[in-house]
């Protein structure tokens, strides 16, 4: 239970970063709301923020930032093409 991947964030008082021996992510953020802390690395925020814009719950970035994005992050583009490729959400679907 005190391992961060189970859904722990621990840091130290004034400890800036976490060496996850377990994992490839080159961030990972300690989060805390009323009742839980947990932790969620960069790439599921980046794969949030991909499905939130689709859905219309972001507004569009600009290509060229999705360009240099994926450039780094190449399972971004898996994620748009399969989205582009399902039914339109239906907040799409206005007149």
């Amino acid at each position: 239970m005190g391992d961060m991947f189970d859904n722990r964030a621990c840091l130290e008082a004034g400890q800036r970063e976490i060496f996850c021996p377990h994992c490839d992510e080159l961030l990972v953020f300690g989060m805390k709301d009323r009742e839980h802390e947990f932790s969620i690395g960069l790439s599921s925020v980046l794969e949030c923020m991909t499905i939130a814009e689709h859905m219309g719950y972001l507004p569009s970035f600009p290509d060229e930032w999705w360009v240099s994005l994926v450039r780094r992050y190449p399972f971004l583009s898996e994620i748009q093409e399969r989205l582009n490729n399902q039914k339109i959400c239906p907040e799409k679907e206005k007149p």
